[in-house]
Parts: C-alpha cells; structure tokens; sequence
C-alpha cells in the first residue's frame, strides 16, 4: 500500500472526472459531499437489466466508471470546489488477469480478491492510495509491491503528478 498526494489538483480531477483514464475500473463506493452528501454503492441490481444488457456489461457485480464518471463529473462541477469526495475503485477481474501476467505474480487470479485505487479529497488535498486484498495468508509483498509500482506507471502515464506521502 502507498498513499500518495496529488497536488496539481485541477489536472489530477480532469484526469479522474472527464478524461477516460480510469474508465477500465470497477467503482466499489463513491461518497460526494457538496450542498449535501450523495454516496453511491457500486454493486449493480442485477434485476435491473434484461438478459441482454447483463452480457454487455463488463462485471456481474460492480458497475464501470465509465458508466458513472459523467453523472459525478455533474455533481462536482460549478464554481465552488467540492467540500470532499472518496472514490473507491476495484481494478476488473480482466485486468487483474493482466497484471498477474505482466508482473509474473506467482498465483491464481482467484487468488487476488481485489486490486485498488482510492481517490480521496479532503480539507483541500487530493490523495490516491493503493490497496490489495488477497483470498490467502501470505507474508509475500510481491503482489502489493507491484501494484504500488502500477498505480505509479498509471499516474504518470496519465500526467498527474505525485508525491509520496
């Protein structure tokens, strides 16, 4: 796990809110505090959807940010900064099967219970923090190693700028 700051505040949250950098992610939670507090449970209804919307979808469970981002980037936009907000994204099973891949992780996707990314601003700091969750004991730090390594290559890739905290 790293946290880190994020300081360029205005080119970190276009990243986050109206360019498609983090699309690929599942949302686990988001919580938005402005005139009042909106929170959003990412877990999807299932019976919401038709069989056919449910195969296009690309998790059973969580919905994509690319499906919500528009509808945040609506609450947070306007002449006043938000007072806070939490963004909790959950890396897709897909993509976790790439970075095992890539990184030459020595266990099974099933084994990797989450992979994540928390975005929080508050008090007029952005911060982003990593996380892993695995379904096994292990005192092995090469998965959290490399996904610290790969929310950094995110980060940079996209242009936000960080420090550690």
């Amino acid at each position: 796990m790293i946290a880190l700051t994020l300081p360029e505040l205005k080119t970190a949250t276009s990243c986050i809110f109206t360019k498609e950098t983090f699309d690929y992610f599942l949302v686990k939670e988001i919580t938005i505090s402005t005139s009042n507090t909106f929170h959003v449970d990412g877990r999807l209804h299932p019976d919401y959807y038709t069989d056919e919307e449910k195969e296009l979808l690309r998790d059973p469970v969580y919905s994509d940010w690319k499906s919500l981002r528009p509808f945040c980037y609506q609450l947070i936009r306007g002449k006043k900064l938000p007072r806070s907000f939490r963004l909790v994204f959950q890396l897709s099973e897909s993509n976790v099967e790439r970075f095992v891949d890539q990184y030459h992780i020595p266990c099974q996707v099933s084994d990797i219970g989450g992979l994540y990314l928390h975005f929080r601003y508050e008090n007029q700091i952005l911060s982003a923090v990593s996380g892993t969750s695995l379904n096994f004991f292990t005192l092995d730090k090469t998965i959290d190693t490399a996904w610290d390594e790969m929310v950094r290559r995110i980060l940079k890739l996209a242009g936000i700028l960080f420090t550690e905290a």
